[in-house]
């Protein structure tokens, strides 16, 4: 599943076309906590007691987008892979910086590293939103620690950056093209450091 940590500031992002999910369909933080209860757990938001719907939706809201291990930026096969990121156009889609823009206060005029554009691509497969990246570091220790399988890609289809990289057509086949003919052991672990 996708990571749910930093969605206010992903719907805040200053250009953004579209919203969460891998089709970018729900464009509000109820609108998305609404389709995950009735979709992946089968609930009703309306039989929810109380202000728990509300609760639900505040908290993933403002959810932290956890820190990068800041040991990272001192390995050289790390700083390569940067390069050859941005060498190979990854950036393109997965864009490191983005500037928020909101009626709210607490998420307006921001600079964030979400590596998304939050735009809708056609990789061949399909249309899909541009993946955030920023935590995924984060979320491979933790599934490594408890001895599960860490996979990428919309449909968990892809057992590496590797393999996911390997499904980018359409849009995204320069990039593709770019990567198998680069560093793209480098990008690899860039790519898992984030």
């Amino acid at each position: 599943p996708q990571a749910t940590y930093g969605t206010g500031l992903l719907l805040a992002i200053q250009g953004r076309e579209v919203g969460l999910t891998w089709d970018g369909r729900d464009n509000s933080m109820a609108e998305r906590v609404s389709n995950a209860l009735i979709e992946d757990h089968g609930v009703d938001p309306l039989d929810l007691p109380g202000r728990v719907f509300d609760l639900l939706v505040h908290y993933t809201e403002v959810l932290t987008v956890p820190d990068r291990n800041p040991i990272a930026t001192d390995d050289a096969q790390i700083n390569a892979g940067h390069d050859a990121f941005m060498a190979a156009g990854c950036d393109d889609c997965h864009t490191p910086v983005q500037t928020t823009t909101s009626s709210n206060s607490a998420y307006n005029n921001l600079t964030i590293r979400p590596y998304t554009d939050m735009k809708l691509w056609n990789l061949g497969e399909g249309n899909f939103r541009t993946a955030p990246l920023w935590g995924l570091g984060h979320n491979i220790n933790i599934l490594n620690r408890n001895g599960r399988s860490v996979l990428y890609s919309h449909d968990g289809g892809s057992s590496s950056v590797n393999a996911a990289v390997q499904r980018h057509n359409g849009d995204a086949a320069a990039a593709k093209a770019a990567y198998n003919s680069g560093n793209s052991a480098a990008i690899d672990a860039y790519v898992n450091s984030l």
